[in-house]
């Protein structure tokens, strides 16, 4: 929803000079952040509401005191606790039960105050339009809940693809896409044909999209108009995508030089110890050459004092038959 920001959400905010703001899903805090500057300069109030927020709330709390109040539970529990918003901006679990169930509880509210809010939703369009995605199927009533898996969604498929598509990791996207009680904007088309009320809806088709709903007002539906110009709005978009896409492309273009780089310090590494160890192998080897030189002369010189050795014994034998000869001869000179 943040990138509707600049373009349609802060312009509708102003124009209706809205004093409390109901935020459903804050995720990590992007439009929060936003919402609370709006609410800082225009002496307005923030109500956000999220089970599981990714970002640090008691931080924005000593930021911004007052104006801001945080609900760290279900909308559907919260909802009936707030009946006084000018604009309700739904950005939570992205279902048919959830969505229908936030409209009814705020047209509850309304039968209580008389004062219907502008509504917002992000997901009105591909991939949640026609599709249910649970962050946590548990809270669903098991006759609204759809099959599901963790897998990839590609557009103009209906079923889910185990290695290819978005939002594959981690959440809980129906099995398939569209039929009945499919999908955000499914509810919300539910809930108008269900309502009693004079109500009006625009959507913005772009990727996720934007919606918007109110009670049927001739002054509303002007500044609404008024704000989405819708060729004015397709053309941010686009510039908006082009900036992103070119600061991703930037990224990876540095990313991928940083890994040559990385990689010709590794080459360049491994060139010079490739050189280093093929002088270590080139003296090795000249060092073997030199052991089996001398290694041959041992063995010639062991040969030769074997055959030396070999001459001494037969010397030793002739001695020693020369000295028994001469102590028999002694012996009979003695006798």
């Amino acid at each position: 929803m943040n990138r509707f920001w600049d373009i349609t959400i802060l312009p509708l905010l102003t124009k209706i000079k809205a004093k409390h703001i109901v935020e459903i899903g804050s995720d990590k805090g992007r439009n929060t952040r936003d919402i609370l500057k709006f609410c800082k300069k225009n002496n307005a109030k923030l109500t956000s509401i999220d089970p599981k927020p990714n970002f640090d709330v008691n931080k924005l709390k000593k930021q911004y005191g007052d104006s801001f109040e945080f609900y760290e539970d279900l909308s559907l529990n919260v909802l009936p606790l707030v009946d006084t918003a000018d604009v309700i901006l739904i950005d939570g679990d992205h279902n048919w039960y959830t969505v229908f169930n936030e409209l009814k509880a705020i047209e509850k509210n309304y039968e209580k105050t008389n004062k219907y809010p502008l509504v917002l939703f992000h997901d009105v369009c591909w991939p949640y339009g026609r599709r249910d995605l649970y962050y946590n199927p548990e809270t669903i009533p098991k006759e609204y809940l759809l099959p599901y898996e963790e897998k990839g969604i590609i557009p103009n498929q209906s079923e889910l693809s185990p290695d290819k598509g978005i939002n594959s990791t981690g959440l809980k996207n129906a099995v398939y896409e569209g039929g009945e009680h499919n999908g955000v904007l499914t509810a919300i088309e539910d809930y108008i044909k269900e309502s009693k009320l004079d109500l009006m809806f625009y959507s913005i088709p772009a990727y996720y999209g934007l919606g918007i709903l109110f009670l049927k007002n001739k002054k509303l539906k002007k500044i609404i108009r008024s704000v989405i110009d819708y060729r004015s709005i397709m053309e941010k978009l686009e510039k908006y995508y082009l900036t992103i896409i070119h600061s991703k492309l930037r990224g990876e273009i540095n990313n991928l030089n940083k890994t040559i780089d990385e990689t010709n310090l590794d080459l360049d590494k491994l060139t010079k110890e490739k050189s280093y160890l093929q002088d270590v192998n080139n003296k090795k080897e000249e060092e073997i050459k030199a052991l089996l030189v001398e290694n041959n002369f041992l063995e010639k010189t062991i040969d030769e004092k074997d055959n030396q050795l070999e001459i001494l014994r037969e010397e030793i034998k002739v001695m020693d038959s020369i000295i028994a000869e001469k102590e028999r001869t002694i012996d009979n000179m003695e006798n």
